[in-house]
């Protein structure tokens, strides 16, 4: 006599992948460590205008930081001026907060547009390691080129 398996094969796949699909986005997000997106503290266009005037105006200062998350690409096509390429990989979940980086009072994250998932994970990996007064531009370069604002690329 031959006995049934409690769960077919074909369930047990589909339950593999709804799992799959649950748990994918936690591991690209990076898990971060009690951050959630209401720890995110975002920025509006004007008020990353009016940073990137008073940054410019005294380059001594470390007053921000621009952090393109983008791939190397799309960030060499074009990026808010002074904006540092760091990508999600770049900073390991289990990271330290890096003195370089945290030396400015603020950390401004950004991507294309409100749908970059890679710049809301480099968001919440930043809060996570510890650092403070990062912020979120949802708006992305998208909104940054809407609002006139300068774009840079490499020549």
């Amino acid at each position: 006599m031959m006995l049934r398996p409690f769960v077919s094969v074909s369930s047990a796949c589909v339950f593999v992948l709804r799992l799959s699909v649950i748990i994918a986005p936690v591991a690209i997000l990076g898990a971060c460590r009690g951050v959630s997106d209401r720890s995110i503290e975002n920025m509006t266009g004007l008020e990353l205008r009016r940073l990137v005037d008073q940054a410019s105006k005294d380059r001594n200062a470390a007053t921000l930081v621009l952090i393109d998350p983008r791939h190397p690409r799309e960030y060499v096509a074009g990026r808010i001026p002074g904006a540092q390429n760091l990508r999600l990989s770049d900073v390991p979940p289990d990271a330290r907060v890096d003195p370089a980086l945290a030396r400015f009072e603020t950390v401004v994250v950004y991507g294309n547009d409100p749908s970059s998932a890679a710049a809301r994970a480099m968001t919440k990996r930043l809060l996570a390691i510890g650092y403070s007064g990062v912020r979120f531009f949802p708006g992305g370069l998208e909104e940054w080129r809407s609002l006139g604002g300068e774009v840079e690329a490499a020549k």
